[in-house]
């Protein structure tokens, strides 16, 4: 599918990815990306066999950690949603040094109890790496990041082989937002790169036909089934296995198919028999929220509509979109998200193969109705799980849950299997470039500031 040139660029633009998130990796102090601690947490308890996390006496549901794990923790807590502490060398060297204990407590995992916890196997490969060659936690804790990082990388690269992407999924992907949370030990970065190898494998059984090797449709299913089980508004990418069923007319395709959708529902429903959240009174259970809006869909779109419509709200999209770093606690000042706004659009325009856009309409339908149904379950996810009820606004999304849908859009626009004309491809590569170097910059002195400067300068 790609030529020689195509993928050259491809593994050089990750070669670069790669290490411009380690050196963002090294600067950022750990668990500093929002909900890091429980996504460490769950990643632990499965390294130990924990599946289905357990709650006690009505606690919220969680597991047996590490006291030294703990530890470490807690002393990067007072960090975490404080912009106003800082971190010294010091401080640093000595909560690096915790070793693990090989003692265990019991303690809340709400954030990584949703999610279906094979999505962390690389995280818990480097977490328990680090137990068993008796590491300290520092170490123990940069391992998993790399770790992951390169695996993350591994996915992206086996995705663009599979297909080119649009200039603007490379843009997408060097955004601050993007290049912090790969950087971390969350889930966005191998969430973000499995998506794209769903799409990419799709596209390219789709350019393929009957003629696609097999082996590309099971390893898009495990992926989606990943992505799905831990991230619940990625399940409408299943409509792409269904698609394929139809292409290949195999009946070991569907069968498959349904089993994977299968495992998605039913870990959904374990999880919503199971889960104890104690964060919000939602003055209702999830169960009846749904029924009631289930019932009632006008109520759904129009909280939507007002939702979308809050100034403030949809302001706070756009900035967490393209860079509200830490714990949403590092913001640009204001110029920097038009000028990353401003080349991101010029890069969507230079993505899009205008004068193919007549051609292959259901495969563009499919994916944009894709990056619709994502959007729409991200809100309703969030309101029946995170927003009290009654609700009047829709709380808890971020703009950087909306990467993946506006990927999505980025291929249902691009020229799919054809190429870009010549001269418009150079000059996205030239402003993609161009975006990511600002990129670079900015977030770079952002991080600098947010977690040491002041401190010297005091």
């Amino acid at each position: 599918m790609l030529n020689s040139l195509q993928e050259k660029s491809a593994s050089s633009f990750l070669l670069v990815f790669f290490f411009v998130c380690s050196i963002f990796s090294a600067i950022v102090p750990p668990f500093q990306s929002p909900d890091e601690f429980e996504h460490i947490k769950r990643a632990y308890l499965f390294g130990h066999g924990e599946i289905v996390l357990r709650a006690f006496e009505g606690r919220s549901n969680g597991g047996a950690i590490d006291s030294g794990l703990l530890r470490y923790m807690e002393a990067y807590e007072e960090i975490a949603q404080h912009p106003d502490k800082k971190i010294s060398t010091d401080s640093l060297r000595e909560a690096d040094s915790i070793r693990w204990e090989h003692a265990k407590q019991f303690t809340s995992v709400i954030g990584g109890a949703y999610y279906f916890p094979a999505i962390y196997a690389v995280h818990a490969f480097g977490l328990r790496l680090g137990e068993m060659l008796d590491l300290t936690l520092g170490a123990s804790y940069r391992l998993t990041r790399m770790l992951l990082l390169a695996a993350t990388c591994g996915v992206l690269l086996i995705a663009f082989r599979l297909f080119p992407p649009p200039p603007l999924v490379y843009a997408l992907l060097i955004i601050p937002m993007s290049l912090f949370q790969f950087s971390s030990a969350s889930l966005d970065g191998i969430a973000t790169a499995l998506s794209l190898l769903i799409i990419s494998a799709f596209l390219r059984i789709q350019a393929s036909g009957k003629g696609a090797a097999p082996w590309i449709f099971y390893l898009m299913l495990c992926a989606w089934m990943l992505v799905a089980s831990s991230r619940l508004h990625l399940f409408s990418l299943l409509f792409m296995a269904i698609v394929v069923c139809f292409i290949s007319r195999r009946k070991t395709h569907l069968i498959a198919t349904v089993l994977a959708a299968c495992f998605v529902i039913l870990w959904q429903i374990i999880v919503m028999k199971t889960l104890v959240d104690g964060r919000v009174n939602l003055h209702a259970t999830s169960a009846q929220i749904i029924a009631f809006y289930l019932q009632h869909p006008v109520s759904f779109l129009s909280l939507l509509f007002a939702t979308a419509t809050n100034h403030t709200i949809a302001s706070g999209y756009f900035s967490s979109f393209f860079g509200m770093l830490g714990w949403l606690d590092a913001p640009f000042r204001g110029k920097e998200y038009l000028f990353l706004g401003a080349l991101t659009v010029v890069i969507a325009g230079l993505s899009i193969g205008w004068r193919d856009l007549g051609k292959q309409h259901l495969t563009r339908l499919l994916l944009v109705s894709c990056a619709v149904a994502s959007v729409f379950t991200i809100f309703f996810a969030l309101l029946v799980t995170w927003t009290p009820h009654p609700a009047t606004l829709i709380l808890g999304v971020q703009g950087r849950y909306l990467l993946v849908p506006v990927a999505l859009l980025a291929y249902a626009t691009s020229g799919l299997s054809l190429r870009l004309p010549a001269t418009q491809e150079k000059i996205a590569v030239i402003v993609t470039l161009l975006l990511g170097v600002y990129s670079c910059s900015i977030t770079t002195g952002l991080l600098l500031d947010r977690y040491y400067l002041q401190m010297a300068a005091q």
